[in-house]
């Protein structure tokens, strides 16, 4: 009978990373603002340096101009991800937001969940390029939802 792991996440762990101890945590974007027609601009967050993070879901919020108030149903925003710990791109090609990360309030879909998790080593640096489509400013925050999975603390299963 195989035995059932008490661990949600562990089938997407490196081997030596089982056992240790996880939390959930989020790292954000926020693009404010996202001047118009702006093309490829870069924004970053850096994974703290105790901890791998593995990314689950990504949410995005937009709102445009003049009160940053009221959600955009269709962001005309193009995104491309990168992270330094594996130097690799997350996708081909700048892609549209919404293929990327589900919206919250407006159609009501919740986060992206990702097919498969996304890992990222401990002090790596998430680059984030943005191209506003339209000739008006935006403000975005961009949600990037997972678990911190600690170097050197264990866990009892």
């Amino acid at each position: 009978m195989p035995q059932v792991s008490t661990n949600p996440i562990r089938e997407f762990l490196p081997e030596e990373h089982w056992g240790k101890w996880f939390d959930w945590f989020v790292y954000s974007i926020e693009a404010n603002p996202l001047l118009a027609s702006a093309a490829n601009v870069p924004f970053n967050f850096t994974i703290d340096n105790d901890s791998d993070f593995l990314v689950l879901s990504m949410a995005v919020v937009e709102t445009q101009t003049p009160a940053f108030q009221t959600e955009v149903a269709f962001p005309p925003v193009l995104i491309r991800i990168q992270d330094t710990g594996s130097g690799a791109l997350w996708q081909d090609a700048p892609q549209h937001i919404t293929n990327i990360a589900g919206k919250n309030a407006v159609n009501g879909a919740g986060p992206t969940v990702l097919e498969v998790p996304r890992w990222v080593q401990a002090s790596s640096t998430v680059t984030v390029e943005l191209t506003n489509l339209e000739a008006t400013d935006r403000r975005l925050w961009l949600a990037f939802r997972g678990c911190k999975i600690y170097r050197t603390m264990r866990r009892n299963y």
